[in-house]
């Protein structure tokens, strides 16, 4: 369901029109919203998605005021259509903070109806290209990388204030360290099997990071593109389990289907490790802490010795 080269294997009309409502809306943007921007002195910035939010308003501190779009768990990043709100946010913005890979492909058709626009794409900060997993989050560096970044463009915009944005980044790089020492402590105590299977490829930075290996690439993409997938892909996953082949089953709590719910039961049957994530960060979560809970669930299989 995404809009890149390879992830998108199930796209649809849908999709169509979710871009034709998109570029109406930026004929609202050219037309209804070009007013002087008023922001009572602060920087304004608008995310597309919330963790990446949270670095522009740890950063900026009391000199900006951030917008996130995509805003809590609930709301599926896949199924998101641009609001007329949504074109005047981005309208009025000095700096936007986008995904990239597709991800939030909505969000250029809106940025090429406005000028004098600051943007970073966490895509091109990372050196990732059309047709790369999307979930760029989960890359251990993207946090770290942001921050310094943010720090640079906010100083660009309000230079008087840019030693209080370096010393603000400088202070969330110190709790991405929490989660970075985490990933080391990890990936050094991965033995034996690495093989693991996943519902879909939300989590694969980071178990490439850690040192495992995902089994099961097709049946996990296909999911993410909201296609069935194919039934010797579904057998070799039910054997994977059975036969113990995997170390662990990633599951993607906010993505089930009779199919995925049918092989969490059978891993929690063959007492495979069943580790739970999300796509998108709960709104009542930091990034660090959202990072280190799910980490925690690995560790635990690494603890349990399975």
């Amino acid at each position: 369901m995404l809009n890149s080269n390879h992830y998108s294997l199930g796209e649809n009309m849908n999709k169509l029109f979710k871009y034709i409502t998109a570029f109406g809306l930026m004929i609202l943007v050219l037309t209804g919203c070009s007013a002087p921007k008023q922001h009572n002195g602060k920087i304004k910035v608008v995310s597309t998605l919330n963790f990446y939010g949270e670095v522009a308003t740890q950063v900026g501190g009391k000199y900006v005021d951030v917008d996130t779009i995509i805003k809590s768990s609930s709301m599926d990043p896949h199924e998101f259509e641009p609001t007329t709100n949504t074109a005047k946010q981005v309208s009025q913005a000095d700096l936007v903070i986008m995904n990239g890979v597709g991800y939030d492909s909505w969000m250029l058709r809106l940025l090429s109806a406005t000028s004098n626009v600051k943007q970073i794409e966490i895509a091109k900060l990372l050196h990732k290209k059309e047709g790369a997993n999307p979930h760029l989050w989960y890359v251990p560096e993207t946090m770290t990388k942001l921050a310094d970044r943010t720090a640079r463009e906010y100083g660009q915009i309000q230079p008087k204030h840019k030693e209080y944005f370096l010393k603000q980044a400088a202070l969330y790089k110190k709790q991405i360290q929490k989660v970075n020492e985490q990933y080391r402590v990890l990936k050094k105590n991965v033995k034996g099997n690495r093989q693991v299977d996943v519902t879909e490829p939300v989590y694969n930075y980071t178990l490439t990071a850690l040192g495992y290996m995902v089994h099961n690439p097709k049946f996990a993409l296909a999911m993410e593109n909201g296609t069935e997938p194919a039934p010797n892909q579904i057998r070799s996953m039910q054997n994977d389990i059975k036969q113990h082949r995997i170390k662990f089953f990633v599951f993607n709590k906010q993505t089930s289907s009779p199919v995925i719910n049918d092989l969490v039961t059978l891993a929690e049957k063959h007492s495979v490790p069943v580790v739970k994530v999300t796509e998108t960060k709960p709104s009542n979560e930091t990034y660090p802490n959202w990072i280190l809970n799910q980490l925690k669930q690995v560790k635990a299989v690494q603890d349990g010795g399975k």
